[in-house]
């Protein structure tokens, strides 16, 4: 293993993985001695050993996608509690935008997934996700930074649709408050449409004398 920096914020140049120590060990009756040295000496430490199963970041993904589903009917209803009045609160909220590019690699979401205790509609990719946690596993939340783990994951049915039926230039929806939505278009889009369709933005007023 390796020891992890005292400083805050700092990471260690190689993260704090366990050692496989499989390919030295004897697979039978035959009873295995482990050594343990620690560098670190005057300090106190402990040492387990673990009989574990690998998974690969594949083999989570296959079994999120069988297993942790939410329908697109479930999410229309998290999106409605979300957006219901509040007599209490000073602002209504009439829509809620939500980004279809994931925070991680800054790409178009291709299988949205987020985690269930999370507050927001966010999400991510979970391909990405799953593979940059095999790589280096902290299992947190890529977009409010609360702990996100595998047990917790689930894929967005509804944005899964939303991403199926926008083209690749719609980056961005808002969620109404009927559970439906509508795509988002940046301003230059909606100057090509209205140079396409050759419709004034504002009615034509003649002016005379």
């Amino acid at each position: 293993g390796y020891y992890p920096s005292n400083k805050p914020g700092v990471e260690p140049r190689r993260p704090c993985r366990p050692i496989n120590i499989t390919p030295w060990l004897h697979l039978s009756s035959v009873p295995n001695r482990a050594a343990i040295t620690w560098g670190n000496f005057g300090k106190r430490y402990s040492v387990a050993v673990y009989l574990v199963r690998v998974f690969t970041a594949a083999d989570l993904f296959n079994r999120l996608k069988l297993c942790s589903v939410e329908s697109a009917e479930r999410c229309r209803e998290r999106i409605q509690d979300k957006l219901r009045f509040d007599p209490e609160s000073e602002i209504a909220t009439t829509g809620l935008r939500v980004s279809l590019i994931c925070p991680l690699v800054k790409m178009r979401l291709g299988v949205p997934c987020r985690v269930l205790t999370c507050a927001h509609l966010q999400c991510f990719d979970a391909v990405f996700f799953l593979q940059m946690n095999e790589k280096k596993p902290t299992w947190t939340c890529p977009v409010c930074d609360k702990p996100a783990p595998f047990e917790l994951l689930t894929i967005d049915g509804l944005l899964s649709e939303i991403l199926k039926e926008t083209s690749e230039d719609i980056e961005e929806i808002e969620y109404l408050t009927d559970g439906s939505w509508r795509p988002i278009r940046d301003d230059k889009e909606k100057d090509r449409e209205r140079e396409r369709s050759n419709t004034p933005e504002y009615p034509v007023v003649d002016i005379c004398t």
